[in-house]
């Protein structure tokens, strides 16, 4: 025996057949011990040779595996790992998500090293011979002894018979291949088995079931999740640059997300809006550090497209969610909440939420959206709740939920109380503001410690105007969520009031991992609000189940074209040879629009490629078409296109299309360019509609409307032209004529019960209505920004009744019928009659617009306002004929192309609220104050003006287009002249 003092090496004379191996891959120690121990040598070597006896000492069990050297308090290798546990069958369960690969392997180590390999039985399997002997060798280098096994042999026989009495010290290394070989040994004990990486659930199993057949005390699995696990795609990007501390030195998120505008939200208007701000905030100067990854991250799984910073993990069911509290998963299952199977997004959002980061999803409804955070937020409610009931000074919520209505609401307030289990009486779990008048009783509330705030953005505005420093009721420091659940619908109904919601929370709070978490879900991908806080949301994960929404994410361009039917196809032949040299898919219906369009292709000697079916060839077809230098057109099916997996496209043209989802599923070809966008896309998207697709159309104007862009005039004249040709076959004489029609010259809602062909005498213009000059006038009611009942100032005001001017008509009115014996019903009101309402304690004229079905009757205001109300037959008096032939007092006008960004062409409450208590609120002057306008023309019983001045010179139109998103169009008058030229006879 040969000896050094370093090294020791022995030379043992064996018979023949001890000198084949008896395993493979078996370290230079390992092979010693065995032998030692086999031929009873008294010598022993160190398995942590090297280290220090410190050290040694420090490597026995410990009860924690995850608590090595690598790993902080929590479990957490470098603040970036995810550690997820959960018991079942006696069987401790851990799950591990690794920043890299070599972090898993250090992890993977430090982990085997915590065991006292005398006594814990440790198996480590991956799934193939030459993985398992990679990882041999990885662990070889980090000091860890392994036997491996990579086959069935009686050699290995011997090995795993030595390992299993104990007289070889090693963690045994298997693939999948001799699990099965393994499983026959007699009387195998297994303490601490190790999965290399995350496989599917049967194979799962399989390995559970003959391994650890029969689990005793103390045993444990551990599975390594890594990259190869979920088959991530990512890109390298510039390095992010960090957030900076002010507005104006903020980054583009261009470096971040490729192709989007580089807009911002305007957080900082002062002369519209009374910024919010919280100066008592232990945390308002604090500044996230946006310390991200220099890659990003996107995932095409579960039909859902993933973006982040960050390497994700998914989930099937909430049962896999080791990091969810049992009564929060108890109170899932009761309400049959991800049990079998999670919803699709859920499965990307619950491991991202528990790991303490921001959440955004964006999909259609009844999808799961608000179900993949309220699992998390409810969690950290009850973490909270037993530290912030000690606290005397503590007051304020601990998450925020804001949603559109006081309906929904309700409903997730009863999910909240359902997940949080019994009431407690120390501390109220759940407050709901969804009312003015239960302002002041919720804010007595909360200046106690308290769980979740479920209000709107108007009430939340509210509470914070009424939080001081001697009546706090928000800690910063305490909320640790925040939650919009239907952004889309919050913001349509009140900008200004999300705006500042935004701008309060992000002086107050810093969301990012260890702070507090922001939680965004909604129907639409709102740009101005997600740009602007993605350079503030380091570790946000951008979930699309909308393929059309990740569109506007990306910044792909969007052509729409008109043709006709009998140019339709040829059009779309044209297209296709002007960018024959780029990546194009044509997408269609089915099968037989496949077979038409390949016999098309071929006729115009334009090669193709078709797929109409899903097999095992499919994806490498596809393949070896994305890396062809001079492609073919690629024809796919709407049956196909979820199961393709397609890089560098460039160019998506529709033939024909079924429905809308299918259409926007379409969309979903482009999220593996998405990787790959450059700074200015050029991936392009060409729609091709004629005139009778009208469902089309309306869908994809309705489309840009909500996204702040302006479709094309024609689209919207297709739509109007359609609705007049149905009409012209089945008139509806019967009915009012259309306001949208009558303000905007057309009518492009969804579905109008009203007319919209005018009859001859609709043509001429009511008396003394001014058809130009300047006019002056009272202010009776501001209707809509750009719409206001006024009253000219020759009907002079007698008195003011609840800040309404009322002239002497008015008062005779209102005197007349104060006496109930001048009370008669109108028994039968005909369409024009003209009757007596009592309305904000009022009695005056209305004109009968409409009769509806159950005694309901549509009026108008004739006096005191334009406005329409629906009222019940019996409300309506007989206005006595002195009073009927007088002239009518209110005039309806309208500033000739404010247009809001919607089909409804409905202006959302906050802009309405800020026009009235802003430009005409009459506390900043005396009470009678009059305003002028310019005419510029009139129709029907409106009159149109270019502007509206105040007596000091400021101007309405300025006003609105300053302060709300709108569009001006320019083809009002126009429009409103074509449909005079276009009116019809009267027809009973």
């Amino acid at each position: 025996m040969q000896n050094n003092t370093n090294n020791r090496y022995y030379v043992l004379k064996m018979p023949k057949d001890l000198c084949k191996p008896l395993m493979v891959g078996a370290g230079r120690a390992n092979l010693t011990r065995v032998l030692r121990s086999y031929f009873d040598c008294d010598e022993s070597s160190n398995q942590y040779k090297g280290l220090s006896p410190m050290t040694q000492r420090a490597q026995e069990p410990c009860d924690n595996a995850a608590l090595s050297a690598g790993a902080d308090g929590n479990g957490n290798l470098n603040g970036n790992e995810l550690i997820t546990r959960h018991v079942c069958d006696g069987v401790e369960y851990t799950y591990v998500t690794p920043l890299s690969r070599n972090t898993g392997l250090d992890f993977l180590a430090a982990s085997i090293r915590t065991k006292d390999l005398n006594t814990v039985r440790i198996v480590v399997v991956c799934q193939y011979a030459n993985e398992a002997a990679q990882l041999m060798q990885e662990l070889g280098k980090r000091c860890i002894g392994c036997l491996l096994i990579n086959e069935p042999t009686k050699a290995s026989d011997t090995g795993i018979r030595l390992w299993n009495d104990g007289l070889l010290n090693s963690a045994l290394v298997v693939c999948d291949d001799v699990l099965p070989h393994l499983s026959t040994c007699n009387n195998l004990i297994v303490n601490y088995l190790i999965h290399s990486s995350q496989t599917l659930p049967h194979v799962f199993q399989k390995r559970i079931q003959l391994l650890i057949p029969q689990p005793v005390k103390g045993t444990r699995v551990l599975v390594i999740r890594c990259q190869a696990d979920i088959q991530l795609q990512h890109i390298t990007k510039e390095q992010m640059k960090p957030a900076a501390t002010t507005e104006q030195s903020r980054p583009s998120s261009s470096n971040d997300i490729s192709a989007i505008k580089n807009l911002s939200i305007n957080l900082n208007k002062t002369s519209a809006t009374k910024e919010l701000s919280t100066t008592d905030a232990q945390r308002s100067k604090e500044q996230p550090s946006n310390k991200a990854p220099d890659r990003v991250y996107t995932y095409n799984r579960f039909g859902i497209f993933a973006w982040s910073r960050y390497e994700q993990i998914f989930c099937y069911n909430a049962t896999e969610m080791s990091a969810f509290d049992p009564k929060i998963k108890e109170a899932m299952q009761l309400l049959n909440i991800g049990q079998s199977r999670a919803k699709r997004v859920q499965r990307f959002a619950w491991p991202h939420a528990a790991a303490g980061r921001s959440l955004c999803v964006i999909g259609n409804e009844s999808i799961g959206k608000t179900w993949c955070y309220l699992p998390t937020l409810c969690q950290r409610v009850l973490l909270q709740s037993p530290q912030r009931i000690l606290d005397d000074s503590d007051c304020g919520p601990s998450c925020i939920i804001l949603c559109a209505t006081a309906k929904q609401g309700e409903q997730i307030a009863n999910w909240c109380l359902g997940l949080l289990g019994k009431p407690r009486v120390d501390i109220k779990q759940v407050i709901k503001a969804f009312y003015r008048p239960s302002v002041s009783d919720v804010a007595e509330s909360m200046k106690r410690p308290c769980g979740i705030l479920i209000t709107t953005a108007e009430q939340l505005i509210q509470l914070h105007q009424l939080h001081s420093k001697t009546f706090s009721i928000f800690n910063p420091v305490a909320i640790s969520c925040v939650a919009f659940d239907g952004i889309d619908s919050i913001w349509r109904a009140g900008r200004l009031h999300c705006e500042k919601i935004i701008q309060w929370l992000m002086d107050i709070l810093r969301f990012e991992r260890g702070h507090s978490q922001l939680f965004v879900v909604g129907r639409l991908w709102i740009d101005l609000i997600m740009v602007a806080l993605s350079s503030r949301l380091p570790d946000v994960l951008l979930l699309f189940e909308d393929a059309l929404e990740a569109t506007v994410f990306a910044g792909l361009k969007l052509e729409l074209l008109t043709t006709s039917s009998q140019q339709y196809e040829q059009d779309i032949l044209k297209l296709l040879v002007d960018r024959k040299e780029k990546h194009i898919v044509l997408a269609c219906n089915g099968k037989a629009d496949a077979a038409r369009l390949s016999k098309l292709l071929h006729a115009s000697n334009i090669n193709s490629l078709i797929i109409y079916k899903t097999d095992q060839k499919t994806d490498l077809t596809c393949r070896e078409w994305c890396e062809e230098h001079f492609p073919r057109v690629l024809v796919v099916t709407d049956d196909v296109i979820p199961k393709l997996r397609a890089e560098n496209i460039e160019y998506l043209l529709h033939y024909e299309y079924n429905t809308w989802p299918r259409f926007k599923a379409r969309f979903s070809m482009f999220y593996g360019s998405y990787q790959k966008i450059p700074d200015s896309p050029t991936t392009t998207s060409t729609i091709l509609v004629r005139p009778g697709d009208v469902e089309q159309i309306w869908l994809l104007c309705d489309f840009m409307l909500k996204h702040d862009r302006y479709p094309p005039e024609s689209y919207l004249t297709m739509l109007t032209e359609y609705r007049m040709q149905l009409e012209a076959v089945k008139p509806r004489s019967n009915m009012p004529l259309c306001r949208q029609l009558m303000s905007y010259g057309n009518c492009i809602r969804h579905t109008c019960q009203y007319r919209h062909i005018l009859w001859d005498y609709e043509t001429e213009l009511p008396e003394h209505h001014p058809s130009n000059g300047e006019i002056k006038f009272e202010v009776l009611s501001n209707v809509t920004p750009a719409q206001l009942a006024v009253k000219f100032l020759e009907n002079k005001t007698c008195k003011y009744f609840l800040n309404t001017p009322v002239t002497k008509l008015g008062e005779r009115i209102e005197l007349h019928y104060e006496n109930q014996s001048n009370h008669r019903k109108h028994v039968n009101p005909e369409l024009g009659n003209v009757c007596v309402l009592k309305i904000n304690k009022l009695y005056q004229r209305v004109g009968v617009t409409r009769l509806d079905a159950h005694d309901r009757i549509e009026v108008k205001q004739l006096d005191a306002g334009v406005e329409f109300h629906m009222v019940d037959k019996s409300e309506l008096l007989v206005c006595e004929k002195e009073f009927r032939d007088e002239p009518f007092e209110a005039y309806n006008l309208l500033i000739t192309g404010l247009t809001p960004f919607n089909m409804e062409r409905i202006w959302p409450d906050d802009a309405k609220k800020l026009v009235r208590n802003k430009f005409f609120n009459r506390l900043q002057g005396k009470q009678h104050r009059s305003f002028t306008a310019e005419v510029d023309f009139a129709f029907h019983e409106i009159i149109f003006v270019k502007n509206v001045y105040d007596a000091d010179g400021n101007d309405l139109r300025s006003f609105v287009l300053n302060n709300i998103p709108v569009h001006m169009d320019e083809d009002v008058k126009m429009r409103l002249q074509k449909c005079i030229s276009l009116a019809k006879p009267f027809k009973y």
